[in-house]
């Protein structure tokens, strides 16, 4: 039962025997050595950041069963859960680990709102045309539309079964274009976390601290196994990251807000980064379903990137100027970190 991947704790209990019966075995037999909090951490920081086991073993020094030894304590221990601080930590790193990756002379191709399975097949048939070689992909958030879980009127609404097979299949393509894919969080993908916290508010309010952390880092990871369909794209649990030079970066960002005037969401989420002590060379805002190009503002090339979807009910929200949704796909282009504004464009393929 060991060997075929069941811990301690669920063999003692589907032998109905102590566990510390079982532990003794399995360790007089090697096949048990402990784990420390401390090794499980760096494991699970590592798992977060998209890195396979054998590549968190090669980095911590340890055996391959060792990390996996790690991951199965941490799925049978609550008490390993992640608290807050660490969560965001964990963030912070992995936003430090792209923007080390991302960091040189690179092209990337820029694709939004998805709304899988609402997808606009054509302007993502022009994404995956697009002139070539790119190093990687962002998917920029909402690149399922999660439609179950809203709370506006469902009309037609699709099986969350059904939009990550949606999903699953424009991902795959995507990877035929570079060797990197990353996507990150949109407002749609928090629609499973906002509901799952909805219906857990009360019980939550009852309960002390430890407990409670553990079900809100439960419920994160609920939300984060729905946001990652495809093993080959990396996950960035966030709504922006960024690329180039860590002291100037270029920000590649999904806000949950909408302005209905063009460029004054991104004017608005550079107020967001310069209050926090970042100077963007370039920011990018996806969400509004709209083109504009870059533009330069202040010092900071902006642009409103257009969506991978055409859909009716979304037009009653105006969110593209002229009453019309757009269409379409972005290419950020550095050298040395630096944003080449001769280079980089917004591709405009249909509105509605």
């Amino acid at each position: 039962m060991h060997d075929a991947g069941a811990g301690w704790r669920t063999i003692a209990g589907r032998l109905h025997v102590s566990p510390n019966v079982v532990k003794g075995i399995l360790g007089n037999t090697g096949k048990l050595s402990s784990v420390s909090r401390e090794t499980a951490k760096a494991v699970q920081l590592g798992r977060q950041s998209g890195l396979s086991m054998r590549a968190i073993g090669r980095r911590l020094g340890l055996a391959h069963t060792s990390v996996q030894r790690a991951c199965r304590l941490l799925a049978e221990r609550p008490e390993y859960a992640r608290t807050e601080e660490e969560y965001q930590t964990g963030l912070k790193r992995d936003k430090e680990n792209i923007c080390r990756l991302l960091s040189g002379s690179l092209r990337g191709l820029l694709v939004f709102d998805l709304h899988a399975p609402h997808i606009y097949w054509p302007a993502l048939r022009d994404a995956l045309k697009a002139k070539g070689p790119f190093d990687y992909v962002v998917i920029g958030g909402d690149a399922m539309d999660v439609q179950h879980f809203s709370t506006f009127r469902k009309t037609n609404a699709h099986t969350l079964a059904e939009e990550i097979k949606v999903c699953m299949e424009a991902e795959e393509s995507l990877c035929q274009k570079a060797p990197v894919v990353i996507k990150i969080r949109g407002n749609h993908e928090d629609r499973i976390e906002k509901r799952a916290f909805e219906h857990l508010n009360d019980l939550m309010g009852m309960m002390e601290g430890k407990p409670r952390a553990i079900l809100s880092d439960a419920v994160r990871r609920i939300s984060d196994w729905y946001l990652n369909p495809h093993p080959a794209v990396r996950v960035h649990a966030d709504w922006w990251l960024a690329v180039g030079d860590p002291e100037r970066p270029n920000i590649i960002s999904h806000p949950d807000r909408y302005m209905a005037n063009r460029l004054s969401a991104p004017q608005a989420i550079s107020r967001y980064f310069a209050d926090r002590g970042i100077r963007p060379q370039s920011l990018c805002v996806g969400h509004l379903h709209r083109y504009v190009p870059w533009t330069p503002i202040q010092g900071v090339w902006q642009s409103e990137m257009p969506a991978m979807c055409l859909r009716m009910s979304y037009m009653n929200a105006a969110r593209a100027y002229g009453g019309a949704l757009h269409a379409g796909y972005g290419v950020l282009v550095t050298k040395k970190g630096a944003f080449v504004p001769n280079e980089s464009y917004v591709h405009f393929s249909a509105s509605l």
